[in-house]
């Protein structure tokens, strides 16, 4: 039964885990959802169109330094470029919105922030 308990308790912890940002971002691959995420070739990211945002990186909660730009996906988000690379590592969708990524997406230009 003690057996039963631990599993179980082992169980809750792994799927309360996937849900943690410092979890995901930290490269750990001992939960299934690691092995199973098909994630975006690199050259994607390195693609995406750079443009100037007010607003923090939703990734790592800190603001764009001045003329620093970041990175905008297909949906109008902005992160800072290693942020958005560390995430689409282990997924392929927004970290925000949950809009699928793709390689070849276009960037929708309506969303386009500028300063």
């Amino acid at each position: 039964m003690a057996t039963s308990a631990n599993h179980a308790a082992r169980y809750i912890m792994d799927i309360e885990s996937m849900f943690d940002l410092d979890t995901v971002l930290s490269g750990a691959d001992d939960f299934y959802y690691f092995h199973t995420a098909v994630a975006p070739p690199p050259v994607v990211v390195a693609d995406l169109p750079t443009v100037a945002t007010d607003d923090a990186c939703a990734v790592c909660m800190e603001d764009f330094l001045p003329d620093e730009g970041g990175k905008q996906i297909p949906c109008g988000h902005v992160y800072h470029q290693s942020c958005i690379s560390s995430w689409l590592s282990v997924g392929d969708s927004c970290p925000l919105c949950r809009r699928h990524i793709a390689p070849g997406d276009k960037t929708e230009t309506s969303k386009t922030v500028q300063v």
